[in-house]
């Protein structure tokens, strides 16, 4: 295992933030998101979030889990 958290955690953490942007972003259009520094800053730090847990799921994890083909 990777870190100090497990594959369990950080499969959750990325489903979390997912859910956070989605949310943020709801009813908003681009060029609103565009304008809104705020918005775009914390949407930015969620996805890199994402991007750090998913690059510390385990190897053995992504070829035992078919939802996360996409992350090699």
């Amino acid at each position: 295992m990777r870190g100090r958290i497990g594959d369990d955690a950080r499969i959750s953490h990325i489903i979390e933030y997912i859910n956070e942007i989605e949310k943020a972003i709801e009813g908003v259009n681009f060029e609103s998101f565009c304008s809104n520094h705020v918005l775009r800053i914390a949407v930015v730090k969620w996805l890199e979030i994402i991007g750090e847990a998913a690059n510390n799921i385990t190897d053995e994890q992504k070829i035992n889990t078919p939802e996360l083909n996409g992350i090699r």
